[in-house]
């Protein structure tokens, strides 16, 4: 689709850069072997979106005790940890407890 806006291939948050869910550019179709770059543990099962950019990439989960969200942060190059957040969340939630939420890039 033709577009004026200046796209980027950055994922800094929910729907993109633009909050439009567009991209600089996108492959008509993935190739049938896919080829990691790097990848990493959580410490359970996200709930959340992840957010990228060109140099950290954003991921959140629960800790093993089911007591705090943890929000980890990763090289987007080599996949190497940068820095870890955790944030105390107790209380009942309909289907588990957990970030929803897409964790949100600035600068």
């Amino acid at each position: 689709r033709h577009c004026k806006k200046k796209l980027s291939n950055d994922w800094p948050g929910w729907r993109g850069a633009q909050r439009d869910g567009l991209v600089a550019n996108l492959p008509s179709q993935l190739g049938k072997m896919l080829h990691r770059v790097w990848e990493a543990p959580l410490q359970s099962i996200g709930l959340g979106g992840i957010s990228a950019t060109s140099d950290l990439t954003i991921a959140s989960c629960r800790d093993i005790l089911d007591r705090r969200d943890v929000f980890q942060a990763f090289d987007a190059q080599t996949g190497q940890p940068r820095w870890q957040i955790l944030q105390a969340c107790l209380g009942e939630m309909d289907y588990g407890r957990g970030p929803r939420a897409t964790p949100l890039i600035l600068d």
